[in-house]
Protein backbone atom coordinates (compact mmCIF):
# COMPACT_ATOMS: atom_id res chain seq x y z
CA UNK A 1 0.00 0.00 0.00
CA UNK A 2 1.09 3.56 -0.56
CA UNK A 3 2.15 5.31 2.59
CA UNK A 4 0.94 8.88 2.15
CA UNK A 5 2.07 9.97 5.55
CA UNK A 6 5.74 9.28 4.94
CA UNK A 7 5.76 10.97 1.58
CA UNK A 8 7.26 7.92 -0.12
CA UNK A 9 6.01 4.78 -1.74
CA UNK A 10 7.22 1.37 -0.71
CA UNK A 11 5.81 -0.40 -3.70
CA UNK A 12 7.26 -0.57 -7.22
CA UNK A 13 5.15 0.78 -10.03
CA UNK A 14 5.04 -2.64 -11.61
CA UNK A 15 3.42 -4.31 -8.58
CA UNK A 16 0.07 -3.99 -6.87
CA UNK A 17 0.08 -0.47 -5.54
CA UNK A 18 -3.46 0.79 -6.02
CA UNK A 19 -3.92 4.28 -7.32
CA UNK A 20 -0.67 5.92 -8.41
CA UNK A 21 -0.67 9.45 -6.99
CA UNK A 22 -0.18 12.49 -9.22
CA UNK A 23 -0.60 10.75 -12.59
CA UNK A 24 -4.11 12.09 -13.17
CA UNK A 25 -2.73 15.53 -12.40
CA UNK A 26 0.05 15.07 -14.95
CA UNK A 27 -2.55 13.94 -17.50
CA UNK A 28 -4.48 17.13 -16.85
CA UNK A 29 -1.42 19.32 -17.35
CA UNK A 30 -0.59 17.44 -20.55
CA UNK A 31 -4.02 17.89 -22.12
CA UNK A 32 -4.26 21.54 -21.06
CA UNK A 33 -0.85 22.12 -22.64
CA UNK A 34 -2.09 20.59 -25.88
CA UNK A 35 -5.30 22.64 -25.91
CA UNK A 36 -3.50 25.90 -25.16
CA UNK A 37 -1.14 25.16 -28.03
CA UNK A 38 -4.16 24.74 -30.30
CA UNK A 39 -6.01 27.77 -28.93
CA UNK A 40 -4.98 30.91 -30.82
CA UNK A 41 -6.87 33.41 -28.67
CA UNK A 42 -6.32 32.82 -24.98
CA UNK A 43 -2.86 34.28 -24.40
CA UNK A 44 -0.65 37.20 -25.47
CA UNK A 45 1.41 36.80 -28.63
CA UNK A 46 4.64 35.78 -26.86
CA UNK A 47 2.96 32.94 -24.97
CA UNK A 48 1.10 31.82 -28.08
CA UNK A 49 4.36 31.56 -29.97
CA UNK A 50 5.98 29.70 -27.09
CA UNK A 51 3.11 27.21 -26.87
CA UNK A 52 3.09 26.74 -30.64
CA UNK A 53 6.76 25.79 -30.41
CA UNK A 54 6.31 23.50 -27.40
CA UNK A 55 2.79 22.10 -27.80
CA UNK A 56 4.20 18.69 -28.67
CA UNK A 57 5.59 18.47 -25.12
CA UNK A 58 2.09 17.79 -23.85
CA UNK A 59 1.80 14.81 -26.20
CA UNK A 60 5.27 13.64 -25.14
CA UNK A 61 4.16 13.71 -21.52
CA UNK A 62 1.17 11.54 -22.48
CA UNK A 63 3.58 9.16 -24.22
CA UNK A 64 5.80 8.84 -21.15
CA UNK A 65 2.75 8.25 -18.94
CA UNK A 66 1.42 5.60 -21.29
CA UNK A 67 4.69 3.72 -21.52
CA UNK A 68 5.19 3.69 -17.75
CA UNK A 69 1.61 2.69 -16.93
CA UNK A 70 1.11 0.04 -19.59
CA UNK A 71 4.45 -1.63 -18.95
CA UNK A 72 3.94 -1.43 -15.19
CA UNK A 73 0.52 -3.07 -15.39
CA UNK A 74 1.79 -5.82 -17.65
CA UNK A 75 4.61 -6.51 -15.19
CA UNK A 76 2.08 -6.61 -12.38
CA UNK A 77 -0.09 -9.08 -14.29
CA UNK A 78 2.96 -11.24 -14.95
CA UNK A 79 3.90 -11.18 -11.27
CA UNK A 80 0.41 -12.05 -10.02
CA UNK A 81 -0.84 -14.45 -12.71
CA UNK A 82 2.50 -15.93 -13.74
CA UNK A 83 2.05 -14.88 -17.37
CA UNK A 84 0.89 -12.03 -19.58
CA UNK A 85 -2.33 -12.67 -21.47
CA UNK A 86 -1.95 -11.08 -24.90
CA UNK A 87 -5.60 -11.74 -25.70
CA UNK A 88 -6.70 -10.12 -22.45
CA UNK A 89 -4.46 -7.11 -23.02
CA UNK A 90 -5.62 -6.49 -26.57
CA UNK A 91 -9.26 -6.85 -25.57
CA UNK A 92 -8.79 -4.25 -22.84
CA UNK A 93 -7.11 -1.85 -25.25
CA UNK A 94 -9.76 -2.42 -27.91
CA UNK A 95 -12.57 -1.45 -25.53
CA UNK A 96 -10.47 1.31 -23.98
CA UNK A 97 -9.58 3.20 -27.17
CA UNK A 98 -11.86 2.32 -30.06
CA UNK A 99 -15.39 3.14 -28.81
CA UNK A 100 -14.59 6.75 -27.92
CA UNK A 101 -12.31 7.21 -30.93
CA UNK A 102 -14.82 5.78 -33.40
CA UNK A 103 -17.59 7.92 -31.92
CA UNK A 104 -15.51 11.03 -32.57
CA UNK A 105 -14.62 9.89 -36.09
CA UNK A 106 -18.28 9.15 -36.78
CA UNK A 107 -19.15 12.68 -35.73
CA UNK A 108 -16.47 14.07 -38.07
CA UNK A 109 -17.90 11.93 -40.89
CA UNK A 110 -21.39 13.36 -40.27
CA UNK A 111 -20.04 16.93 -40.31
CA UNK A 112 -18.27 16.11 -43.58
CA UNK A 113 -21.41 14.68 -45.18
CA UNK A 114 -23.31 17.80 -44.13
CA UNK A 115 -20.58 19.93 -45.74
CA UNK A 116 -19.90 21.67 -42.44
CA UNK A 117 -16.19 20.85 -42.66
CA UNK A 118 -14.03 20.10 -45.72
CA UNK A 119 -13.96 16.50 -46.90
CA UNK A 120 -10.83 14.48 -46.21
CA UNK A 121 -11.91 10.86 -46.26
CA UNK A 122 -8.35 9.54 -46.45
CA UNK A 123 -7.70 11.13 -43.08
CA UNK A 124 -10.73 9.38 -41.60
CA UNK A 125 -9.62 6.06 -43.06
CA UNK A 126 -6.07 6.51 -41.77
CA UNK A 127 -7.45 7.32 -38.32
CA UNK A 128 -9.71 4.25 -38.24
CA UNK A 129 -6.78 2.05 -39.27
CA UNK A 130 -4.52 3.83 -36.74
CA UNK A 131 -1.94 4.80 -39.36
CA UNK A 132 -2.77 8.52 -39.40
CA UNK A 133 0.83 9.40 -38.54
CA UNK A 134 1.97 7.71 -41.77
CA UNK A 135 -0.72 9.29 -43.94
CA UNK A 136 -0.01 12.26 -46.25
CA UNK A 137 -1.80 15.44 -45.29
CA UNK A 138 -1.26 16.81 -41.80
CA UNK A 139 -1.34 20.56 -42.41
CA UNK A 140 -4.24 22.76 -43.47
CA UNK A 141 -7.87 23.23 -42.50
CA UNK A 142 -9.19 20.15 -44.30
CA UNK A 143 -6.67 17.87 -42.56
CA UNK A 144 -7.04 19.31 -39.08
CA UNK A 145 -10.00 17.38 -37.70
CA UNK A 146 -8.25 13.99 -37.74
CA UNK A 147 -4.62 15.11 -37.61
CA UNK A 148 -4.40 14.56 -33.84
CA UNK A 149 -4.86 10.84 -34.43
CA UNK A 150 -1.16 10.74 -35.28
CA UNK A 151 -0.35 10.33 -31.57
CA UNK A 152 -3.02 7.65 -31.06
CA UNK A 153 -1.53 5.79 -34.03
CA UNK A 154 1.94 5.86 -32.46
CA UNK A 155 0.51 4.52 -29.20
CA UNK A 156 -1.41 1.76 -30.96
CA UNK A 157 1.80 0.64 -32.67
CA UNK A 158 3.47 0.60 -29.27
CA UNK A 159 0.62 -1.49 -27.83
CA UNK A 160 1.18 -4.05 -30.58
CA UNK A 161 4.89 -4.36 -29.82
CA UNK A 162 5.45 -4.08 -26.06
CA UNK A 163 3.28 -6.97 -24.76
CA UNK A 164 4.73 -9.37 -27.32
CA UNK A 165 8.23 -8.23 -26.35
CA UNK A 166 7.56 -8.91 -22.66
CA UNK A 167 6.11 -12.34 -23.45
CA UNK A 168 9.00 -13.42 -25.68
CA UNK A 169 11.88 -11.78 -23.79
CA UNK A 170 12.15 -12.85 -20.16
CA UNK A 171 15.71 -11.73 -19.41
CA UNK A 172 17.58 -8.54 -20.15
CA UNK A 173 14.46 -6.53 -20.92
CA UNK A 174 15.80 -3.33 -19.38
CA UNK A 175 19.10 -3.55 -21.24
CA UNK A 176 17.42 -4.29 -24.57
CA UNK A 177 14.99 -1.37 -24.33
CA UNK A 178 17.78 0.96 -23.22
CA UNK A 179 19.81 -0.02 -26.28
CA UNK A 180 16.69 0.52 -28.39
CA UNK A 181 16.24 4.09 -27.10
CA UNK A 182 19.88 4.88 -27.85
CA UNK A 183 19.46 3.43 -31.34
CA UNK A 184 16.30 5.50 -31.88
CA UNK A 185 18.19 8.69 -31.00
CA UNK A 186 20.94 7.84 -33.48
CA UNK A 187 18.36 6.90 -36.12
CA UNK A 188 16.54 10.20 -35.59
CA UNK A 189 19.75 12.16 -36.22
CA UNK A 190 20.41 10.15 -39.37
CA UNK A 191 16.87 10.66 -40.69
CA UNK A 192 16.88 14.43 -40.31
CA UNK A 193 20.31 14.77 -41.88
CA UNK A 194 19.29 12.87 -45.02
CA UNK A 195 16.34 14.39 -46.92
CA UNK A 196 15.69 11.14 -48.76
CA UNK A 197 14.71 9.54 -45.44
CA UNK A 198 12.36 12.37 -44.44
CA UNK A 199 10.41 12.29 -47.70
CA UNK A 200 8.82 8.92 -46.89
CA UNK A 201 5.88 10.75 -45.29
CA UNK A 202 4.82 14.39 -45.24
CA UNK A 203 5.58 14.81 -41.55
CA UNK A 204 8.55 12.56 -40.67
CA UNK A 205 8.69 13.67 -37.03
CA UNK A 206 5.27 12.03 -36.52
CA UNK A 207 6.40 8.63 -37.78
CA UNK A 208 6.40 5.81 -35.28
CA UNK A 209 10.14 5.19 -35.62
CA UNK A 210 10.79 8.85 -34.78
CA UNK A 211 8.17 9.48 -32.08
CA UNK A 212 8.04 6.21 -30.14
CA UNK A 213 11.22 6.81 -28.14
CA UNK A 214 9.41 8.63 -25.32
CA UNK A 215 6.95 5.73 -24.86
CA UNK A 216 9.82 3.25 -24.78
CA UNK A 217 11.52 5.45 -22.19
CA UNK A 218 8.37 5.25 -20.07
CA UNK A 219 8.54 1.45 -20.31
CA UNK A 220 12.18 1.53 -19.24
CA UNK A 221 11.10 3.57 -16.23
CA UNK A 222 8.56 0.92 -15.20
CA UNK A 223 11.10 -1.88 -15.65
CA UNK A 224 13.69 0.01 -13.61
CA UNK A 225 11.27 0.78 -10.78
CA UNK A 226 10.40 -2.90 -10.61
CA UNK A 227 13.88 -3.37 -9.13
CA UNK A 228 13.87 -2.59 -5.37
CA UNK A 229 17.36 -1.04 -5.42
CA UNK A 230 16.46 1.36 -8.21
CA UNK A 231 13.24 2.36 -6.51
CA UNK A 232 15.00 2.86 -3.17
CA UNK A 233 17.56 5.10 -4.88
CA UNK A 234 14.79 7.13 -6.54
CA UNK A 235 12.88 7.47 -3.26
CA UNK A 236 15.99 8.77 -1.53
CA UNK A 237 17.37 11.11 -4.17
CA UNK A 238 14.64 11.98 -6.68
CA UNK A 239 12.42 14.34 -4.72
CA UNK A 240 9.92 16.32 -6.84
CA UNK A 241 11.74 19.58 -6.07
CA UNK A 242 14.98 18.09 -7.41
CA UNK A 243 13.22 16.79 -10.52
CA UNK A 244 11.68 20.22 -11.14
CA UNK A 245 15.04 21.97 -10.73
CA UNK A 246 16.69 19.55 -13.16
CA UNK A 247 13.85 20.03 -15.64
CA UNK A 248 14.03 23.82 -15.33
CA UNK A 249 17.79 23.73 -15.88
CA UNK A 250 17.39 21.60 -19.00
CA UNK A 251 14.67 23.84 -20.40
CA UNK A 252 16.73 26.96 -19.67
CA UNK A 253 19.71 25.49 -21.48
CA UNK A 254 17.57 24.62 -24.48
CA UNK A 255 16.26 28.19 -24.62
CA UNK A 256 19.74 29.75 -24.70
CA UNK A 257 21.60 27.10 -26.68
CA UNK A 258 19.99 24.93 -29.33
CA UNK A 259 21.65 21.90 -30.85
CA UNK A 260 20.76 18.75 -32.76
CA UNK A 261 21.03 16.84 -29.48
CA UNK A 262 18.34 18.82 -27.63
CA UNK A 263 15.83 15.97 -27.64
CA UNK A 264 18.05 13.65 -25.60
CA UNK A 265 17.99 15.66 -22.33
CA UNK A 266 14.47 16.85 -23.05
CA UNK A 267 12.83 13.41 -23.13
CA UNK A 268 14.59 12.46 -19.89
CA UNK A 269 12.63 15.12 -18.02
CA UNK A 270 9.31 13.30 -18.41
CA UNK A 271 10.12 10.12 -16.44
CA UNK A 272 12.04 12.19 -13.87
CA UNK A 273 8.95 14.25 -13.11
CA UNK A 274 6.55 11.31 -13.12
CA UNK A 275 8.67 9.09 -10.89
CA UNK A 276 9.45 11.87 -8.43
CA UNK A 277 5.79 12.55 -7.66
CA UNK A 278 4.62 8.92 -7.74
CA UNK A 279 7.25 7.93 -5.18
CA UNK A 280 6.66 10.98 -2.96
CA UNK A 281 2.86 11.20 -2.52
CA UNK A 282 3.26 13.38 0.57
CA UNK A 283 5.18 16.15 -1.18
CA UNK A 284 3.61 19.55 -1.80
CA UNK A 285 3.96 19.16 -5.56
CA UNK A 286 2.19 15.80 -5.53
CA UNK A 287 -0.60 17.16 -3.35
CA UNK A 288 -1.10 20.00 -5.83
CA UNK A 289 -1.33 17.47 -8.65
CA UNK A 290 -3.89 15.57 -6.56
CA UNK A 291 -6.24 18.58 -6.44
CA UNK A 292 -9.65 17.00 -7.23
CA UNK A 293 -10.62 19.29 -10.15
CA UNK A 294 -7.23 18.68 -11.75
CA UNK A 295 -7.57 14.94 -11.23
CA UNK A 296 -10.96 14.99 -12.91
CA UNK A 297 -9.56 16.78 -15.95
CA UNK A 298 -6.90 14.08 -16.06
CA UNK A 299 -9.49 11.33 -15.98
CA UNK A 300 -11.39 12.78 -18.94
CA UNK A 301 -8.17 13.69 -20.78
CA UNK A 302 -8.52 11.05 -23.51
CA UNK A 303 -12.00 12.22 -24.50
CA UNK A 304 -10.88 15.82 -24.13
CA UNK A 305 -7.97 15.15 -26.47
CA UNK A 306 -10.36 13.68 -29.03
CA UNK A 307 -12.99 16.41 -28.95
CA UNK A 308 -10.92 19.57 -28.53
CA UNK A 309 -9.83 19.23 -32.16
CA UNK A 310 -13.30 20.17 -33.38
CA UNK A 311 -13.37 23.44 -31.47
CA UNK A 312 -9.79 24.72 -31.56
CA UNK A 313 -9.05 25.18 -35.25
CA UNK A 314 -5.92 27.31 -35.81
CA UNK A 315 -7.25 29.10 -38.90
CA UNK A 316 -9.80 31.82 -39.57
CA UNK A 317 -10.11 33.16 -35.99
CA UNK A 318 -13.11 35.37 -35.21
CA UNK A 319 -12.89 39.12 -35.47
CA UNK A 320 -11.61 41.23 -32.57
CA UNK A 321 -15.11 42.05 -31.40
CA UNK A 322 -16.32 38.50 -30.72
CA UNK A 323 -13.22 36.55 -29.71
CA UNK A 324 -14.09 36.42 -26.00
CA UNK A 325 -17.46 34.75 -26.49
CA UNK A 326 -15.98 32.46 -29.14
CA UNK A 327 -13.16 31.51 -26.79
CA UNK A 328 -15.51 30.70 -23.90
CA UNK A 329 -17.78 28.70 -26.20
CA UNK A 330 -14.89 26.59 -27.51
CA UNK A 331 -13.63 25.66 -24.05
CA UNK A 332 -17.14 24.95 -22.75
CA UNK A 333 -18.10 22.83 -25.75
CA UNK A 334 -14.86 20.82 -25.65
CA UNK A 335 -15.31 20.01 -21.96
CA UNK A 336 -19.01 19.22 -22.40
CA UNK A 337 -18.30 16.73 -25.19
CA UNK A 338 -15.43 15.19 -23.21
CA UNK A 339 -17.54 14.75 -20.08
CA UNK A 340 -20.34 13.08 -22.05
CA UNK A 341 -17.86 10.84 -23.86
CA UNK A 342 -16.10 9.84 -20.66
CA UNK A 343 -19.20 8.97 -18.64
CA UNK A 344 -21.40 7.45 -21.36
CA UNK A 345 -18.87 5.84 -23.73
CA UNK A 346 -15.43 5.43 -22.18
CA UNK A 347 -16.30 4.19 -18.70
CA UNK A 348 -19.05 1.69 -19.66
CA UNK A 349 -17.01 0.23 -22.52
CA UNK A 350 -13.89 -0.05 -20.35
CA UNK A 351 -15.87 -2.07 -17.80
CA UNK A 352 -17.21 -4.37 -20.51
CA UNK A 353 -13.74 -4.87 -21.95
CA UNK A 354 -12.25 -5.68 -18.57
CA UNK A 355 -14.96 -8.23 -17.79
CA UNK A 356 -14.35 -9.99 -21.10
CA UNK A 357 -10.56 -9.82 -20.71
CA UNK A 358 -10.64 -11.35 -17.21
CA UNK A 359 -11.64 -14.68 -18.76
CA UNK A 360 -8.12 -14.93 -20.13
CA UNK A 361 -6.28 -13.92 -16.96
CA UNK A 362 -6.12 -16.33 -14.02
CA UNK A 363 -5.46 -13.73 -11.34
CA UNK A 364 -7.30 -10.44 -11.85
CA UNK A 365 -4.87 -7.63 -11.16
CA UNK A 366 -4.96 -3.90 -10.85
CA UNK A 367 -4.56 -3.84 -14.61
CA UNK A 368 -8.19 -4.94 -14.86
CA UNK A 369 -9.49 -2.06 -12.77
CA UNK A 370 -11.79 -0.04 -15.05
CA UNK A 371 -9.79 3.17 -14.81
CA UNK A 372 -8.63 4.86 -18.02
CA UNK A 373 -4.91 4.82 -18.61
CA UNK A 374 -2.95 7.51 -20.38
CA UNK A 375 -3.80 7.63 -24.03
Amino acid sequence: MTNRGSGTSATPVGRRSGYLPSLDGWRALAILWVILAHDQLSLPLYWRQLLNETGDRGVSLFFALSGMLICGRLLREESEAGFISLKGFYLRRLFRIQPAALTYLGFVAVLTLLHLIPAYWNGLLGSVLMIRNLWPGMQGYEYWFTSHFWSLSVEEHFYLLLPAFLVVVRRGRLAILTILVVFLQVWRLIVFRHPSLTSITWQPFLRTDIAIDVIVLGSITALALNKPRVQAFAVRWLHPSIALLLTAAIYWRLQVHHSTYDRIPLILTYPLLLVSTVLHPGSIITRLLEWPPLRYVGRISFSLYLWQQIFFVPVNPPGPGDWRSHHLLCWSAAFACAILSYHFIETPMIRIGHRIAMRYTRAPSEAERPEPEAS
